[in-house]
């Protein structure tokens, strides 16, 4: 690892980090779902995982940024995902059953 960065790496201990930010990212992440505190969980966890894997690669000197714009990025892959759930035509067998009951 670079000099520069290995000064920067995560010093504070995980669980630290974690009980500062949870709560600030978990509010970010439930009001941009609307108040859906389940997938806001899972997406919070989701993002502290994931830092927790590459805590030996990030520059954790101000790690909220850090926090943010993974739960940023975590959030917009589970909206599209989620759209693209929607999106999905139905198979013609689904579609025919269902003008049959109209």
């Amino acid at each position: 690892m670079p000099a520069h960065l290995e000064e920067r790496t995560m010093t504070a201990d995980p669980r630290q980090v974690f009980d500062r930010y949870f709560t600030p990212v978990y509010r970010y992440l439930h009001s941009r779902l609307h108040g859906d505190g389940e997938a806001a969980r899972e997406l919070c966890m989701d993002v502290f995982t994931t830092m927790l894997e590459k805590r030996d690669r990030l520059d954790w000197s101000e790690p909220y940024p850090l926090l943010q714009r993974r739960a940023h990025d975590r959030l917009v892959d589970y909206l599209r995902a989620r759209d693209r759930a929607f999106e999905k035509p139905l198979p013609i067998e689904a579609f025919l059953d269902e003008v049959r009951t109209m």
